[in-house]
């Protein structure tokens, strides 16, 4: 949700947490979200900002260090959205597969 459809509370929380000399830093992603987002030092935003540079490749998108790897199938070399991975109803762990039944 954007901030400016935030109430007075989540912006208040928002600014008692934020350190304006760090990078903010939000993830929502199939497997993982970080809410409003988090404070992460500038070594961290180089190195996320490096995972994400074109082109956009599991190897490179591994390095960020996200949980779910951006949706990144690291067989296939592909992001999959939310929707398209799926769970494995006979493992106990929670293993997603992707379209083309890779694990996770």
């Amino acid at each position: 949700m954007s901030m400016p459809r935030w109430d007075a509370r989540n912006r208040a929380a928002y600014t008692a947490a934020r350190n304006h000399s760090l990078w903010w830093f939000t993830v929502e992603s199939e497997a993982y979200t970080n809410g409003a987002g988090e404070n992460i030092s500038a070594d961290d935003a180089d190195r996320c900002r490096g995972a994400f540079r074109y082109p956009r490749t599991f190897a490179r998108i591994h390095t960020a260090g996200l949980k779910g790897d951006a949706g990144f199938c690291a067989e296939c070399d592909v992001p999959y959205c939310a929707r398209h991975w799926r769970r494995e109803a006979t493992d106990g762990e929670g293993t997603t597969l992707c379209p083309l039944g890779h694990r996770r």
